[in-house]
Order: C-alpha cells, then structure tokens, then sequence
C-alpha cells in the first residue's frame, strides 16, 4: 500500500527546487506552508510583504513539482513585531482565501509576556472567525504554564478547541496534558524521530489528534524526513491504515481539505 503524505508544518520558502522534486518523488502530495518565525520582523511591512511573497511566489514555485499547496499565516513571537494591529488588520482579507487554510506561526516564548499573550488572542480570534486551525508553538521552558495561559486564552475567545495546536510538542509534555481537547502536533528532528514515533504509535496518544510534520526550515538537513518516517513505520510493521491516518486523513480532516 503506498502511503500519501500530506506535510501539515513546513517552511517551503527554505527549500530549493530540487528538495521540493524529491518530496514529491517520495509521496508528499501536499503540503501546508507556514510563516517564517525565524527572522526579525519588526515591522508590519514586512509581514505584507512577506504574506504576498508566499501566495504570489512560493505557492506557485512548489506546485510546479505536482505538490498542492497550502498556507499559514500569523504572527510569531520570535520576530518581535512591534505593532501586531495593524498585521491583524490585513491578515484577516488573506484569511478569506481558501488555500490559506491555519494560522501559524503563533505561540509563546515567554508565558508571562504581555504582548506574546495578547497576540495569540488576537491570533485565536482570527482564527474562530475563519473557522481555520491555529498552530500555537510551546515555548522551550515552563511548557505546562503555557499550556494553562493558552487554555485560558482559548476559553476566553471562545474558539473551539478543535482549532487549537499545541505545536512543537515533545511525548513527555504530551503525556501530562493528554486530558485537553486539542491537537498534538510533532516535529520530526533526527536526533528525537525514532523514540518519539515509537511513543505516538505504540497508541499512549489519541492518534486522532496527532500531526506528523518536517518542520522543515533553513536548519532542517533532510527535506525527506517525513516521508522516510513514514517507510520506516511500515518497514517496522506499524498498520499502514493507522499510519495513513495519521499522516494523511488527520491533517486532511483537521484542514478541511478536498482530494
């Protein structure tokens, strides 16, 4: 049984041409182009210009290989953005497009950040309005106090809870918070895939909930980590009903997305 590959949280700017050809040489049918988080975007220009960059260039770029293409778009903390109203203000026209189909990147570095705090807000309440996913990326320290500020942050604006990811999740955060109504999403990184997928699949998880991404960005080494995740998951003996599920009709369904 060959295994379609939908990548739920990659950076595709950061791939080349050739990355993207292997991709789709290895099964990857489609993929859900994020924001980039890494650099400094200090000004809302930049987001625009950012946010057209990615629907004008990018999305083209990638589906030239046969890829469909999707897109995400937000404010990430890490780019200190100083007056994210006004990128609120223009992400909501970008937000009617069908093929933008989460928000992301979002999320916290600091849970006790006023700012960071109320961006998310406004990134929540973008995203009930749309009725789009938002991808919320856990910071490295005090996961568990984030998680509290977003939970609250999430029954205040009153999204649903099925439009929620706590993204960047590790098994072990995972675990202590498997109670709550929301998305696991997990990126793959050489040095952690093969014990954290083993977690996931050995079914201590809702598989139901569960994203598989590359999260490939400009220090990723491996445009195929996703798709050779998921040979070696069948390689291993892991249903292939169960791994299609997580990695093709999770993010299909999560995403709203038609064949």
């Amino acid at each position: 049984m060959r295994i379609p590959i939908i990548d739920p949280h990659i950076h595709f700017q950061s791939a080349s041409f050739y990355d993207l050809r292997l991709m789709a040489l290895s099964g990857v049918e489609a993929i859900v182009g994020f924001s980039q988080p890494a650099y400094k975007f200090s000004y809302p220009e930049t987001y625009h210009d950012h946010f057209e960059r990615l629907i004008r260039f990018e999305k083209s770029r990638a589906e030239k290989v046969g890829i469909r293409v999707y897109l995400a778009l937000g404010i990430s903390p890490k780019a200190m953005i100083r007056d994210p109203f006004s990128v609120v203000d223009f992400m909501d026209k970008y937000l009617d497009l069908d093929f933008v189909v989460a928000l992301g990147e979002c999320g916290i570095t600091d849970h006790n950040d006023v700012m960071e705090l109320e961006t998310l807000k406004m990134m929540f309440e973008l995203g009930r309005k749309h009725k789009k996913p938002v991808f919320v990326d856990l910071p490295e320290n005090y996961r568990k106090h984030a998680i509290k500020k977003i939970e609250k942050l999430a029954e205040d604006t009153d999204i649903p809870p099925e439009l929620v990811v706590l993204n960047d999740m590790d098994i072990l955060t995972a675990l202590d918070v498997i109670n709550l109504p929301f998305w696991f999403g997990f990126s793959l990184w050489p040095s952690t895939t093969k014990n954290m997928v083993e977690n996931i699949f050995k079914g201590d998880l809702p598989l139901d909930r569960i994203l598989l991404s590359s999260n490939f960005d400009p220090l990723c080494p491996n445009p195929l980590i996703l798709p050779e995740t998921v040979l070696e998951l069948s390689l291993n003996g892991y249903d292939d009903f169960i791994i299609k599920k997580v990695i093709y009709e999770n993010p299909q369904k999560l995403f709203n997305l038609k064949e």
